[in-house]
């Protein structure tokens, strides 16, 4: 009686050592520095606006508090949407309407009507009344969330004729975006506060 022994070899090569991951800040290599400067930010999303190829960023911001809060400015920052320029830049773009006074906590572009162009949707966390007197608290504090149409590069607030913004969707924080129904069209899901007082 014959008997045939099989041994598996396993061949396990020198395990590489694990590349380390380093962040730099480049802030101010980026231009970003003046044009945020004081900036209270709370959302912000990396979407390609623009469709170049390259990220462009969008920076949201709580603008309800006391001037001083926003030192160095003099005052509440408006949310800014700046472009890549490819070599490690950005400039802000100057269109009406994207830059505003609010309480953004949350921001996507994602493409909700299947034209190949990146919308924008900015989630305020509005108090859908206001404790303040003065501009640009007052107006920050009651508005409400925003989408912006993105007609080739252009955004534009298309926020009440959409049905994306409801006048019951106030205390807004952050947004996901998936095909709920299954219709080849990309859903919002906009998630809310909720503050209930103990008995």
């Amino acid at each position: 009686m014959s008997l045939l022994i099989a041994l598996p070899v396993i061949c396990v090569p020198a395990l590489a050592a694990e590349p380390t991951i380093m962040f730099r800040d480049v802030t101010e290599q980026a231009g970003l520095i003046e044009p945020l400067a004081g900036i209270m930010g709370h959302g912000g999303a990396w979407g390609d606006f623009d469709r170049d190829g390259r990220l462009d960023l969008f920076v949201g911001g709580f603008c309800d508090r006391p001037n001083e809060e926003y030192l160095p400015a003099k005052g509440p920052v408006p949310t800014r949407l700046f472009r890549n320029q490819a070599d490690g830049t950005f400039t802000r773009v100057d269109q009406p309407g994207v830059e505003f006074f609010g309480r953004v906590s949350g921001a996507v572009f994602a493409d909700l009507n299947n034209d190949g162009w990146p919308e924008l949707y900015s989630a305020n966390n509005s108090k859908g009344r206001s404790r303040h007197t003065i501009e640009p608290q007052r107006s920050a504090q009651m508005r409400l969330s925003n989408l912006f149409r993105n007609d080739h590069g252009r955004l534009i607030d298309v926020s009440q004729s959409s049905g994306a913004v409801p006048d019951d969707l106030l205390t807004a924080r952050n947004i996901g975006v998936f095909d709920y129904d299954q219709d080849g069209l990309l859903d919002l899901l906009v998630v809310e506060d909720l503050f209930i007082k103990e008995p």
